[in-house]
């Protein structure tokens, strides 16, 4: 059977990431001396040969004892009795490092922790600019919470560099390649009204940047402000370090946020793998898997964790270095603090909370909220929620902030993993800038912990700004969203019976305007007497599935859930309105669905419960793991062109699109890193 394009382009270059530790050096020139001592003359004693022998063993004896692939799993690693118990040992109770001992002097820089405390003097009211950003992506390997691991950076730097803008802005963002493998970057939640091309989305509206090539990412922002994120869209670059915060400030910021503030930070959770994206990605694709995605080794705060290595005995680990620690963030006692918490992880779902303080959300995937307290909050992966804290006066002045992974959802054990990841908050007037060392003696909240992975209640939440969905629909859209074991044993994500397939070299979008352009009737809207309609005549429905408009319309979306999970999905460049869910074979109008908002409060991403259903006005869907399963559908809007840089000609990509005009398309994906997006 041969791989396919898609998993060739997601997988990583192994040889690459070879590490030529000392082990392997006295291998080679313990295989060396053997090699001479064959080349030796007959007359050479046996007495010499039996003390060359006897050295070698003394030598080689205690590396294969504790050699380890530097590249395997926890669940190639532990294959017999011995491994196994060393598995339990760390799988009952891990030992907490020591912090107060550890040397910050050496290793690879973190990211600065006041770049994501946002500047208090920022002007809301500046005329409209263009930022400019010049971003070069590198390989390097890194040990965000002590295991050393190839990643990927931008600007050295993991988490990356923050985006901070007004509404109204122009984004400029050159992105250099000088990574084995191609990328591109997506702007997630941005509209691309006018610069569809910009969206990010390989193999729907653009090519991937080839390595040692650039790109030049650039759109406005408008209509729209918030809490956004940015990360690769090429296989799950996502997952190797290639994420990071956008923050769009309206000039209405001070009215929308109900609750005034006087800080404003980003907190990033994500689940961290300790292997590459792509030997995952290939273990999860292959025969006989069923959907089961790689479970986390662990997880990261804005980048950081801290892990004992006595723990991990098969993994290169130093947990002394600056980038290792506890999360740690200032607030000043006696005030109102923005925390914008941001799930930039590739499945894991988290549940975050600081100890004896409430949360008051504020901001839902850029829509602003009436403010509600919570004492815990469940974020699914490319969620964002502004949470407002406040820092009354206490005894204590140090309290401990936790994000779990909600562990139950997971399809196996990990021995190795740490599900918690926890940081610190302190009180204090003036800035720190050194780390914690120690986790202070804090109450949990006393509401049992959930097991379930489902999304915040979200019928709680009032929007600030009451934008009713329109009364009357011009068409129905109906998703059907499984896994299904097919040809060769492998399991893939579908919508209804597409599995989609990307194109690297063909994008949706550059087809389509192309077809337009030369007359091709399969591309026009005239070929269907209906407003809405799947195009299977210009688009291969088994492996992209395209629904296609005749210029604006108003699309319910009903998604059925068949899975066994919680999956979030989102809408590239539209909010929608989450009209109804329930559980269920529900008809258009189903007496056990549950209506909330009246249409009111919009979105861009939304969770849908096993088994579930979710009726939606042009809803979309795009996590991580779902994309490279097959989860992915694309609309096609309207031909009105702008445009649209090629890059689809860069050496290392084969292409015959010529330079054409952009139509709008917007993609719906399910937002796990280990299967295939959907664009609708």
């Amino acid at each position: 059977m041969t791989a396919t394009d898609e998993e060739f382009a997601m997988s990583e270059t192994s040889d690459h990431w070879l590490d030529n530790d000392s082990q392997s050096h006295i291998l080679l020139d313990e295989e060396k001396a053997r090699t001479d001592v064959g080349s030796q003359p007959r007359s050479f004693r046996c007495w010499q040969f039996a003390l060359l022998f006897l050295v070698s063993v003394l030598f080689l004896v205690p590396f294969i004892v504790n050699l380890a692939p530097k590249g395997s799993s926890w669940s190639e690693f532990v294959t017999d009795g011995s491994r196994q118990s060393a598995a339990s040992t760390e799988s009952s109770q891990p030992e907490e490092p020591n912090l107060a001992t550890a040397d910050r002097t050496k290793g690879a820089t973190p990211s600065p922790e006041d770049e994501y405390l946002l500047d208090t003097a920022w002007d809301l009211q500046a005329a409209p600019t263009t930022r400019e950003y010049n971003w070069t992506l590198t390989e390097t390997e890194l040990n965000p919470d002590g295991v050393w691991r190839p990643m990927l950076l931008i600007n050295n730097q993991f988490p990356g560099p923050l985006i901070e803008v007004n509404e109204y802005d122009t984004i400029r963002v050159t992105v250099n390649n000088l990574m084995s493998n191609s990328t591109s970057m997506h702007w997630h939640g941005i509209y691309q009204n006018g610069t569809n091309s910009m969206d990010g989305t390989v193999g729907v509206t653009q090519c991937p940047i080839a390595p040692n090539h650039s790109f030049t990412y650039e759109f406005v922002v408008k209509g729209q402000s918030g809490s956004y994120w940015y990360h690769a869209h090429q296989g799950l670059q996502t997952s190797d370090g290639l994420v990071g915060p956008l923050i769009i400030h309206s000039r209405d910021e001070k009215k929308l946020q109900q609750i005034q503030y006087a800080s404003d930070r980003v907190i990033m959770l994500s689940d961290h793998y300790h292997d590459l994206s792509g030997a995952l990605a290939r273990k999860y694709l292959a025969p006989d898997m069923e959907n089961a995605e790689p479970v986390p080794d662990g997880a990261l705060m804005n980048g950081r964790a801290i892990r004992n290595c006595d723990n991990l005995p098969h993994r290169r680990c130093d947990n002394t270095t600056s980038n290792v620690g506890l999360p740690t963030f200032d607030l000043e006692p006696k005030r109102h603090h923005r925390l914008r918490i941001i799930n930039v992880g590739a499945f894991a779902e988290f549940q975050f909370q600081i100890d004896e303080h409430e949360l008051a959300v504020t901001e839902v995937d850029g829509t602003d909220v009436r403010p509600i307290s919570y004492h815990r909050l469940n974020i699914n992966p490319a969620q964002r929620y502004s949470v407002i804290v406040h820092t009354k006066s206490r005894e204590k002045t140090n309290f401990r902030v936790r994000a779990r992974m909600i562990t139950h959802c997971f399809a196996e054990k990990n021995p190795y993993m740490v599900a918690t990841v926890e940081g610190v908050m302190r009180h204090s007037s003036i800035p720190n800038h050194e780390l914690a060392t120690e986790l202070p003696e804090t109450i949990d909240w006393d509401e049992a912990i959930g097991l379930e992975c489902k999304d915040l209640n979200t019928t709680e939440l009032a929007p600030v700004q009451v934008i009713a969905a329109p009364a009357k629909p011009d068409s129905l859209v109906y998703l059907r969203s499984n896994f299904e074991i097919g040809a060769y044993r492998l399991s893939r994500g579908k919508f209804n019976t597409s599995s989609w397939h990307a194109d690297v070299q063909n994008p949706t979008l550059f087809r389509a305007i192309d077809g337009l352009q030369a007359s091709n009737t399969s591309f026009d809207e005239a070929q269907s007497d209906r407003s809405v309609f799947v195009n299977d005549r210009a688009f291969y429905q088994p492996t992209e599935l395209v629904v296609q408009s005749s210029g604006i319309k108003t699309i319910d979306i009903l998604i059925s859930n068949f899975d066994d999970g919680n999956h979030p999905y989102h809408l590239h460049g539209y909010k929608f309105w989450v009209l109804a869910q329930g559980h269920g074979y529900p008809p258009r109008k189903s007496l056990f669905f549950k209506t909330f908002f009246h249409g009111e409060f919009s979105n861009n991403l939304l969770c849908v419960i096993p088994f579930g259903n979710q009726a939606d006005k042009q809803g979309f869907i795009n996590p991580c793991m779902c994309i490279i399963a097959g989860i992915l559908i694309s609309l096609k809007i309207s031909p009105n062109p702008d445009s649209v840089p090629n890059n689809c000609m860069m050496s290392g990509l084969k292409s015959s699109i010529t330079l054409s005009k952009s139509g709008l398309f917007v993609s719906v994906s399910k937002l796990n890193i280990f299967e295939k997006a959907f664009l609708i």
